[in-house]
């Protein structure tokens, strides 16, 4: 066997230029099998980490009939449509990304949040860990700025002080109420990174039916299956 090895090793180093190939091919292979492997991983075999999941869905708008896509992002007017459907959705939440500058501390502090409307985390299926969550009030036009923030955000710039809620925070030059702490655990439903949530406001008088720049997420109303829809 050691004689082996060393013919393997003096035949390697005489074709060095094909031993740098075979080694990067191997290198590629075992990088991408492990990278497919951990979005399987993820996708597939690990439950998601919500309260029973697998009740949860995205929503799409279907724009075949009009030459468009099978799944396009939905607007303001899909969201209070949906709504509508009670036999359908226990809950119905959309989503686009914030981002946020923070005052406050030594210098602002840039974030990414989410811009959510109010049922978003009965769509999660978790409440805050300290405070509450959005009220039907504060997801209206002109309603007062409420923010509630990340574990992590709540740690590191606040020190884990319980005395937050109820504190006024400048965020984009606007002041928020602070009225509540996520979980330490808690996973966001679209930007993984999101340190805060503040309510969308739509306007239900008026919705735009021209727009598709939201991610909708929907729990399914019990004994509701994605084939019946």
């Amino acid at each position: 066997m050691l004689h082996d090895l060393k013919y393997a090793v003096r035949v390697m180093l005489k074709t060095r230029g094909l031993t740098l190939i075979a080694i990067a091919t191997l290198a590629l292979g075992i990088g991408a099998n492990t990278a497919i492997f951990s979005v399987v991983d993820a996708l597939l075999l690990r439950p998601l980490p919500y309260r029973d999941a697998g009740r949860l869905v995205i929503v799409w708008q279907d724009l075949r009939a009009r030459g468009g896509p099978a799944t396009e992002w939905t607007g303001p007017s899909q969201q209070f449509d949906w709504k509508t459907q009670g036999d359908v959705f226990a809950s119905l939440t959309s989503v686009r990304g914030w981002s946020a500058s923070l005052a406050g501390g030594d210098m602002p502090e840039s974030l990414l949040g989410e811009q959510v409307t109010r049922e978003y985390f009965d769509v999660a299926g978790t409440a805050p860990a300290l405070g509450r969550r959005f009220a039907d009030a504060e997801d209206v036009p002109n309603a007062p700025r409420v923010v509630i923030l990340s574990h992590g955000l709540w740690t590191r710039r606040f020190g884990g002080d319980p005395g937050v809620i109820g504190r006024s925070v400048s965020i984009n030059g606007e002041s928020h109420q602070v009225i509540g702490v996520m979980p330490a655990a808690f996973t966001p439903l679209y930007i993984p990174a999101a340190a805060m949530w503040r309510p969308l406001r739509l306007n239900a008088a008026n919705p735009s039916r021209n727009s598709a720049v939201f991610h909708t997420f929907g729990r399914l109303q019990p004994g509701v299956t994605i084939e019946r829809r």
